[in-house]
């Protein structure tokens, strides 16, 4: 799975520190461990923080955070949840997508990525409704544009 954050100030920041052949893997291991990863597990703690705009078809939009939670599992999942895993909490029973949650940084990017079935919960299926994980929170915006800016600041300390 690959979504892009489509944000002009964003775009406009990254070009010009790529444009210097900057090595920003600094830069992106502070977003991802400061504001992402933390994100993420907020995500999985409240069952969902995403917004009604989300949309499965446009990955875009299906990674805008908001106030909605995850659909409720049906009867039956529950009853098979609590039979093999103990427990019936949405998207970690086994603890495999949000434990499998890492990063993927180089010098020109950050990625952000889980098990395989990940995108499945994110998007949802035929079977099963959309459950986005992995979302950006306005605050987190906000976090990342102030680091992003701060990092701006030193490298033309430089």
């Amino acid at each position: 799975m690959q979504v892009e954050i489509k944000d002009d100030k964003f775009t406009q920041m990254l070009a010009k520190m790529e444009n210097a052949c900057i090595d920003m893997t600094p830069l992106y291991k502070k977003i991802y461990y400061e504001v992402m990863l933390p994100s993420i597990m907020r995500n999985f703690s409240a069952q969902g923080r995403y917004s009604a705009s989300s949309n499965r078809l446009d990955a875009q939009k299906s990674i805008i955070g908001g106030s909605h939670k995850w659909a409720p599992l049906r009867k039956e999942t529950i009853a098979r949840k609590r039979k093999k895993y103990g427990k019936t909490s949405i998207l970690q029973a086994s603890g495999s997508l949000k434990g499998g949650v890492h990063a993927r940084i180089t010098k020109s990017e950050l990625g952000i990525s889980s098990v395989k079935y990940g995108n499945y919960a994110q998007f949802g299926t035929k079977f099963m409704p959309e459950r986005p994980w992995l979302t950006v929170q306005e605050a987190d915006r906000r976090k990342i544009t102030k680091i992003i800016k701060q990092y701006l600041s030193e490298l033309k300390k430089r």
